[in-house]
């Protein structure tokens, strides 16, 4: 399979955050429990606890201290089911 991928990705060890509302193309999610998997300068790898659609675009904010920590981007695939959770891939946009 070939790495379309124009930044290095960088694997950490998984990071459990739950966020406390995502907004989405399809509606608002709350308490969404999110495990980070992988991050690049332009996208992450996640599982969620919601089942996010191909295409959505979504925001939140980031649990941290600081308030300009505004992530968005648009769900570039999406795996899984109810009972295993969703793997999602982020294409991260900067507005």
């Amino acid at each position: 399979m070939m790495d379309r991928r124009k930044f290095e990705r960088s694997k950490i060890p998984p990071l459990e955050i739950e966020v406390s509302q995502v907004t989405g193309d399809k509606g608002v999610y709350e308490h969404v429990k999110m495990i980070i998997e992988e991050v690049s300068e332009e996208g992450m790898r996640f599982w969620a606890s919601v089942p996010f659609e191909l295409g959505e675009m979504i925001r939140f904010e980031w649990p941290t201290l600081q308030t300009d920590s505004l992530v968005q981007g648009r769900i570039s695939w999406v795996q899984g089911s109810n009972e295993t959770g969703y793997r999602c891939g982020l294409h991260m946009i900067n507005e």
